[in-house]
């Protein structure tokens, strides 16, 4: 049996589904389950309540460490380290 999983917003008049998945259905019998979505917070948010948590020294230290991340070369790495 396969699934998909849509999204969308039921309105006064009804719910309306535009996906091209939904041809995979085409002319078959479907069970349809509607349940509300959590409303997530803003990402702004998250971030704000994120960045009031480290300091100063913090933020440029972990800029300065994903900076360095960002410059490995994986190709000298030997692969037996990752198993």
């Amino acid at each position: 049996m396969e699934t998909i999983r849509l999204q969308a917003t039921v309105t006064s008049s009804g719910l309306m589904l535009e996906s091209s998945e939904l041809l995979k259905f085409l002319n078959q019998k479907v069970d349809i389950k509607i349940s509300p979505i959590e409303k997530e917070k803003n990402n702004s948010e998250k971030l704000l309540k994120f960045a009031s948590k480290i300091d100063i020294e913090d933020a440029m230290a972990f800029e300065i460490a994903l900076e360095e991340c960002r410059q490995i070369d994986l190709e000298g790495w030997n692969e037996e380290l990752f198993d």
